[in-house]
């Protein structure tokens, strides 16, 4: 689902309106994250290490973001190719019986929790993910993660 809504903002022309964080606000951002679970710091910093080896390399390729945009037709076609639909998701996770829910997770999770690690997930490894372009987008905060929660329910619960 995020896809999806990442996807909307890239086709009206979004990538253009991306934006890099300096590396004191990204910083920040991750100790902020990470100092309630590790008061040493110790976990910020591990996280930070990572997350700025990724925030350099994102940096790195803004001179060729332009050339991904003029071309993003293509790219799109390509990518939704190869994204399954949200219905289709839950239809497969329910008919193998596995959980649709956090909260039937063993042990289930709570819906704090739940929103803390989707909002944080990219500030925690080197790798560039979905959710690091979503927050490049602005489309990857709290509320966003509650959004996405709301209509994951939906689905599931066949309101949607």
């Amino acid at each position: 689902m995020l896809w999806q809504h990442v996807l909307a903002e890239l086709a009206d022309g979004g990538l253009r309106r991306a934006r890099v964080a300096a590396p004191d606000e990204a910083r920040a951002r991750v100790v902020d994250a990470f100092t309630g679970l590790d008061p040493t710091g110790a976990m910020a910093e591990e996280c930070w290490s990572d997350y700025e080896r990724k925030l350099a390399r994102w940096t790195a390729v803004q001179g060729h973001v332009d050339v991904v945009a003029d071309e993003w037709a293509e790219h799109d076609r390509a990518l939704r190719g190869l994204l399954a639909e949200p219905r289709d998701l839950v239809a497969a996770l329910r008919s193998a019986g596995a959980p649709l829910r956090f909260s039937e997770l063993e042990p289930a999770v709570d819906r704090d929790t739940v929103r803390w690690a989707l909002a944080s997930c990219h500030l925690m490894r080197e790798r560039f993910s979905v959710a690091d372009l979503a927050w490049s987008l602005g489309l990857w905060d709290e509320r966003h993660v509650d959004d996405l929660l709301a209509e994951t329910e939906a689905i599931i619960s066949g309101t949607a």
